[in-house]
């Protein structure tokens, strides 16, 4: 199996729920984007119609962290972060390229398995995050070559928040994410 073949398919993925924005944005759980929400000034700050120099000293001391751009990128994103769509096409390849690698190093049975199991695995993780993933069920059900375990395993990482609640986004993604690993099982 190519890893490219996993990389292209895993992008593909998850360019359908992360988004492209250009320039940096505040994480949806921070204070900052609240705010920015409750005074309907979020589409605003989003568009680039305000700027963070805009926004008065109140807005400024709240945390915005973890910033994001790209397709979801937050790793040294920064409240003044902007990229070129090359940056962030170039950006996200390499991170799934180090999220794919990690997933290897975790789950080595993936790697004589289809391109479509490691894709589907490699945006689940580029979602909710190596550390995660390496204690989940996912990762269990992988090593002990359960695929249809691995694959209900895949579908409990529909929730977010505090109480955990279903997130339709969420819940879709992790639908396609099983589906693409169950169409790679022999």
């Amino acid at each position: 199996m190519s890893n490219e073949v996993a990389v292209k398919i895993a992008v593909k993925v998850i360019k359908q729920f992360e988004g492209l924005s250009l320039r940096a944005y505040p994480d949806p759980a921070s204070p900052l984007h609240r705010a920015l929400g409750l005074h309907g000034m979020l589409k605003k700050y989003m568009d680039g119609a305000i700027l963070w120099d805009d926004l008065a000293d109140n807005f400024k001391a709240l945390s915005g962290a973890p910033w994001t751009a790209g397709w979801g990128e937050t790793q040294g994103v920064t409240k003044d972060t902007v990229y070129t769509l090359e940056e962030a096409e170039s950006r996200l390849i390499k991170r799934v390229e180090g999220f794919m690698a990690d997933v290897l190093k975790v789950s080595p049975k993936l790697s004589n398995e289809s391109a479509d199991k490691l894709a589907a695995v490699t945006s689940l993780v580029y979602n909710i995050g190596i550390t995660n993933y390496r204690s989940s069920t996912v990762a269990k059900m992988i090593a002990a070559m359960n695929w249809v375990g691995a694959a209900a395993g895949i579908l409990l990482w529909n929730k977010a928040g505090n109480p955990l609640k279903i997130v339709d986004g969420l819940d879709k993604r992790r639908k396609i994410e099983a589906a693409l690993f169950m169409s790679g099982v022999r």
